[in-house]
């Protein structure tokens, strides 16, 4: 039977123990396409993790100045902490996996402490729930892209290579999709839950209070959507961030036919659609865009070509009730910026 000739990191990738196996490694069939569905699954699920890695990072981050900012010295280091760990577990992406069980612990953390606080805990179970769905996302359309190579190859009385390419599915979803990828471990939640999450509220004593938050129409400077989401983390709050519909009308009425950043954005490499998403790192949604999904993209893409950049980026304006995609950071027709606390003086 031939075997298809792999990249090395490939060649790792299917190497592992199986009750079919010979000398410790899997076989896999001769399938065209099979070499170019492993390199994308492999890319898509590096590039995904890429992304929310790095939104963690930045959130921990900043969390640490505010902790340190106020002299709270155990939340700053239980933070640096989760911060090293985060820091280790991005270095293994980086690494082709020796087999599938260590590419499913490449997206995985230690467990966490249930004794941890209240801003960490948080932040941690935001990350599990991403991390969770970007797994379920990239490892079932691989896994569906073995079934039909299965398919094809019995339908065409292959049954050989059928059966290597079963043997495979299999231990990929041994691996990936079961007892290799437990769902995200039980923290528990504090009994008082600290409405400003951790840090230290500085609400603006004009501020509106709409359904138990805070929130204050800023004037620039700053200009740029960096710096004023800086700002708004320096007073205890964030970018305003829109969950409902009702807190959409009341953010409009705020803004009036001003152009304002709101807290949505979007960093991706080129050429890989991405979720926009709020400084949270939480997932955006459909909202309330001026234009859809596939033009959004399509603009932003040719925005970062035209700069010379490798990174698709997108930062959201409200103007008039609707949102906008700006591709650059800092726009001349941004006026203000809305910061928003959990909580009210």
């Amino acid at each position: 039977m031939q075997l298809l000739i792999l990249p090395v990191s490939l060649m790792l990738l299917v190497s592992l123990t199986a009750s079919n196996a010979q000398n410790g490694h899997l076989t896999i069939p001769e399938w065209p396409e099979l070499q170019t569905h492993l390199e994308t699954y492999l890319d898509a699920r590096r590039t995904a993790f890429a992304d929310l890695n790095t939104k963690y990072g930045r959130a921990l981050e900043s969390q640490i100045n505010q902790a340190a900012e106020r002299g709270d010295l155990k939340l700053a280091l239980l933070l640096r902490s989760e911060k090293a760990r985060l820091d280790a577990l991005v270095e293994t992406l980086t690494k082709p996996p020796s087999n599938l069980e260590v590419m499913a612990a490449q997206t995985k953390l230690p467990s966490a402490d249930s004794a941890w606080p209240s801003p960490l805990v948080t932040l941690r179970q935001t990350w599990e729930s991403s991390a969770q769905k970007i797994r379920e996302h990239v490892d079932s359309e691989f896994h569906a892209v073995l079934r039909t190579a299965e398919l094809d190859l019995t339908h065409g009385k292959q049954l050989d290579k059928a059966a290597a390419v079963l043997s495979f599915r299999e231990a990929f979803v041994k691996a990936t999709l079961t007892s290799a990828l437990p769902a995200p471990p039980e923290i528990a939640k504090p009994t008082a839950p600290d409405p400003a999450g951790g840090r230290k509220m500085k609400i603006p004593e004009d501020a509106v209070v709409f359904q138990g938050h805070s929130y204050k129409l800023l004037p620039i400077p700053p200009r740029n959507w960096e710096e004023a989401r800086k700002e708004c983390e320096r007073m205890g709050g964030y970018l305003s961030t829109v969950g409902s519909k009702e807190e959409h009308e009341f953010v409009k009425g705020l803004a009036g036919s001003q152009h304002i950043w709101l807290g949505g954005n979007l960093d991706t490499p080129q050429g890989t659609p991405s979720p926009w998403r709020w400084t949270d790192f939480t997932e955006i949604g459909e909202g309330y865009w001026q234009v859809d999904s596939a033009a959004r993209w399509t603009y932003l893409e040719e925005e970062a070509l035209k700069q010379g950049s490798r990174r698709t980026k997108g930062y959201l304006c409200l103007f008039e009730g609707r949102w906008l995609p700006y591709p650059n950071v800092e726009s001349a027709f941004v006026s203000g910026y809305l910061c928003e606390w959990d909580g009210i003086r």
